[in-house]
């Protein structure tokens, strides 16, 4: 069973999501490695929070940085298919990669094995490069297809039998109900706009940061739009736009001490004192107890066991051994 494992865990998760499936371990090593490079094990909770800022502002320029190169960046075509080009209009880059895997799957290693067709339905045979069969199945009245190995179903991708079926009725567009949201280059994009609101939407007119956020962005993505296919256009529009924030930046003035405060003060909810009545302690000289400080205070008993291990020597005035010289011999005598 252990050695059949690949192939009976999927007959039994066939109708199940698993686009984004992993390991609960993966999840929290990955994320541990990640706040490792701005956070440190001594640091405290205000500290945390800060470097937590930084680490989701890294996530973010990152988000930013493939979606600038999704929406300039144009992968290269394996096959002359307008369904290929269209599919890199709407798929991230690394999802694109795996739709194209599907395409040329379908082009070169797929064939028609049958066809049946009535005017509710139209079912379609489609053999792969393992000679298995697979049914491909058109409903007219809702012009929606399904496959009997439901990977859309399960990974939200559609497969190479469905791109054959597609080809031999020759689609030139995906329809928009097989475009998975999770794998669309406009997805990041509708996250920060958030949901589509009216403008007498309650909560809308409550917040005018939010308000004003999405006006930015309405007005921002429609003349992308109409400037799309013109790169000297976009040019133009990019550079007035940067002229624009820096010559709102020289308005904005430096912040003071007590804007730099605020963060720590709306954290502990509480104001600096004026006056600091409670100093840290100075650091003590002789601190601890390391038994080589010639400055610490050694006890009479401690001073006797030193004295007891001392090594005898021999007297000059008597001759004999002990711990006494000729400077003090009679005297350690009549002790």
């Amino acid at each position: 069973m252990f050695d059949d494992r690949e192939m009976w865990v999927l007959a039994y998760f066939r109708d199940f999501p698993m686009g984004s499936l992993i390991r609960t371990t993966s999840v929290s090593e990955s994320e541990n490695s990640f706040y490792k490079t701005f956070t440190g094990p001594r640091s405290n909770l205000v500290e945390f929070i800060m470097n937590f800022d930084h680490a989701l502002a890294a996530q973010r320029n990152s988000s930013s940085k493939l979606d600038y190169m999704d929406s300039t960046i144009i992968p290269p075509f394996s096959s002359q298919l307008v369904l290929e080009k269209h599919a890199a209009t709407e798929y991230t880059d690394h999802m694109f990669k795996r739709v194209q895997h599907e395409i040329v799957d379908a082009l070169h290693h797929c064939s028609t094995d049958g066809l049946l067709k009535n005017d509710l339905l139209e079912i379609s045979t489609i053999k792969d490069k393992y000679s298995k069969s697979w049914v491909v199945t058109y409903t007219t009245s809702e012009d929606s297809y399904s496959c009997s190995c439901k990977l859309f179903g399960r990974e939200g991708l559609l497969c190479s039998h469905i791109f054959l079926f597609f080809k031999n009725r020759f689609l030139k567009v995906i329809l928009d109900k097989y475009f998975h949201v999770r794998w669309l280059k406009t997805a990041l994009a509708d996250a920060i706009r958030g949901p589509a609101r009216s403008l007498g939407d309650p909560e809308i007119l409550s917040d005018p940061n939010q308000l004003s956020k999405n006006k930015v962005a309405d007005i921002f993505f429609s003349y992308m739009k109409k400037f799309d296919g013109d790169s000297a256009i976009i040019d133009l529009f990019s550079a007035g736009i940067d002229e624009l924030g820096k010559c709102l930046m020289t308005r904005i003035h430096e912040p003071s001490l007590a804007d730099k405060d605020k963060p720590v003060k709306d954290f502990y909810f509480a104001e600096k004192p004026a006056m600091v009545r409670v100093q840290p302690p100075s650091v003590v000289s002789t601190k601890g107890s390391k038994s080589d400080s010639k400055s610490r205070l050694v006890s009479a008993k401690e001073k006797a066991i030193k004295l007891n291990n001392k090594p005898l020597r021999q007297c000059k005035e008597c001759g004999e051994f002990g711990p006494h010289d000729f400077r003090n011999c009679g005297r350690q005598k009549g002790k």
